[in-house]
């Protein structure tokens, strides 16, 4: 419930595209990448999109966008060793709409990745937040 209520609700892969209401959508890798030129590319834009408070050791960001990427970390469910929650306060996660996983933490700034190794493990196998974006009109 703490986590739910600072930064929503954790959403496997299977169903975060369906959690948008009507008139919204789950970005795309590509919306994503259009986020990271629009706030000065990815060398700014972890300060940029990160909340102003909730971080590890006060390293908050500027939020200069009102993005307000709060960290709650994600899940990981495996067959073999049960869920668990990591990286709560230190990174903010969301699925995109076609698999990948944006990611800003504190270690490697901003990833866009839909490979085994970004800090979650597997997408698949993992439990996160979502970013709806509203559509055109």
């Amino acid at each position: 419930p703490v986590t739910c209520e600072a930064g929503g609700r954790l959403y496997s892969l299977s169903v975060a595209d369906t959690v948008c209401p009507s008139g919204w959508h789950l970005p795309k890798k590509e919306e994503f990448e259009i986020l990271l030129t629009t706030v000065g590319g990815i060398d700014k834009a972890s300060n940029e999109l990160r909340s102003i408070s909730g971080w590890t050791n006060d390293y908050s960001g500027s939020d200069a966008y009102g993005f307000s990427a709060v960290p709650t970390g994600g899940a990981l469910v495996e067959s073999n060793h049960g869920s668990f929650f990591s990286y709560s306060g230190y990174n903010a996660y969301f699925f995109s709409s076609d698999g990948y996983v944006f990611s800003i933490n504190l270690w490697n700034g901003i990833l866009l990745d839909n490979r085994r190794g970004w800090p979650v493990y597997d997408p698949n196998e993992a439990l996160l937040p979502v970013r709806c974006l509203k559509d055109a009109e």
